[in-house]
């Protein structure tokens, strides 16, 4: 009998309603916390993870005692039980016309789960986060046009994996960027900036797509946004003897935080030589008195201001524009055609479809509850 009482007892705590809301506030505080002082890694930490299984045990408790009362409310809904001149609860129309009127009021039969719904609503978005925090895989990857890089490890640029996440789930597929078109508004200034992509599975081209900033693209549930763009510009470098130093596109950073944007490279450094580069590049170069600037961001007049170091030391400078030239220390620099490259975010999230369908069943469990008023039944069969 007293491990019955213990049982019930565990239980009413599982279930309780109070133990729910103040795991909801530390979950909340703990969460802000981490998000204001990511250096803390408190998502990490293995006392978080147990709030997250203490709360989602609380939870899933919630969720079984109210599908109890729901069915037993359910099984009931049938039949009318009377107490004085009362009806408790009842769905029943067929109400006896010849004694006393019997006030009734209930909710409609489907109206009874609704809570129920709700909770298992909540449980599937407290799974989902759950697989998004341990197994969701994000990356940064840039694009040049024509070229093609692949969603795996190395190929990212910056990638953060969950602690859980399998490296064997990296898909492998294709990205290509076809082509940047440019949208610009009445003043002439950017609107919005369109690339034009294919998805390559198995070494053929499956999909192909226009990506703005406004919407993803999803294959495979990677979901696939555009971040960034810039410029890159075709350098050849060859040194003594017309030995070949590089001859590649160089992907410029793009720096939007100003009233115009900047596209430049500092310390790239020539491969098997003391030499460093630093690239001011302009997509449409004007000079204005001593300074160089741009005032557009299409390719209507592109030069960069080329500047090779060697260590701290100035040995080169020289602005140069498509198809010129110059000269350091022996080695010699030309600059080819221009390309646009474009940055793409890559999610691979198993547990956002989750948090989607979760959120769908918790809308239908509101509706349920709120679309489903209480009426009112008379014993005369007025209703």
């Amino acid at each position: 009998m007293g491990g019955r009482n213990y049982l019930f007892l565990l239980w009413n705590l599982l279930k309780s309603k109070r133990l729910a809301a103040v795991l909801i506030l530390l979950l909340a505080v703990v969460a802000t916390i981490g998000m204001v002082r990511p250096e803390t890694e408190i998502f990490q930490t293995r006392w978080f993870a147990g709030l997250g299984i203490v709360f989602f045990t609380n939870l899933t408790s919630c969720t079984v005692q109210q599908i109890i009362n729901s069915y037993r409310l359910w099984s009931k809904s049938g039949s009318l039980i009377k107490t004085g001149n009362n009806v408790k609860i009842s769905t029943s129309l067929d109400i006896d016309g010849g004694g006393p009127k019997y006030r009734l009021r209930v909710k409609g039969r489907i109206g009874i789960w609704g809570a129920a719904v709700f909770h298992i609503g909540l449980i599937l978005i407290t799974v989902g986060a759950f697989v998004s925090g341990t197994m969701k895989m994000s990356g940064y990857i840039r694009v040049a046009e024509g070229e093609t890089r692949y969603e795996l490890h190395h190929d990212y640029e910056g990638v953060e994996e969950g602690p859980f996440f399998d490296e064997s789930r990296h898909s492998g597929i294709g990205l290509v960027l076809r082509k940047q078109n440019i949208i610009l508004d009445k003043s002439g200034d950017v609107d919005e900036i369109i690339s034009d992509i294919a998805i390559i599975d198995n070494g053929r081209a499956v999909r192909t797509a226009s990506l703005g900033e406004k919407e993803p693209v999803i294959y495979r549930g990677i979901r696939i946004f555009q971040k960034k763009a810039g410029f890159a510009p075709f350098l050849e470098i060859t040194g003594p003897g017309n030995v070949k130093i590089a001859n590649t596109n160089i992907l410029l950073e793009t720096d939007s935080s100003g009233e115009k944007a900047r596209f430049y490279l500092d310390r790239l450094p020539l491969p098997n030589t003391p030499y460093i580069l630093n690239i001011r590049f302009y997509p449409d170069m004007v000079h204005q008195g001593n300074e160089v600037t741009t005032t557009r961001y299409t390719l209507s007049n592109p030069g960069a201001d080329i500047t090779v170091l060697d260590e701290e030391q100035v040995v080169g400078e020289k602005i140069v524009r498509p198809g010129e030239s110059m000269e350091f220390a022996g080695y010699r620099l030309k600059m080819g055609s221009i390309k646009h490259w474009a940055g793409f975010d890559i999610v691979n999230d198993m547990g956002a479809n989750w948090v989607f369908a979760g959120s769908g069943v918790a809308v239908c469990g509101l509706a349920l509850i709120y679309l489903f008023k209480k009426r009112s039944l008379l014993d005369n069969g007025q209703h």
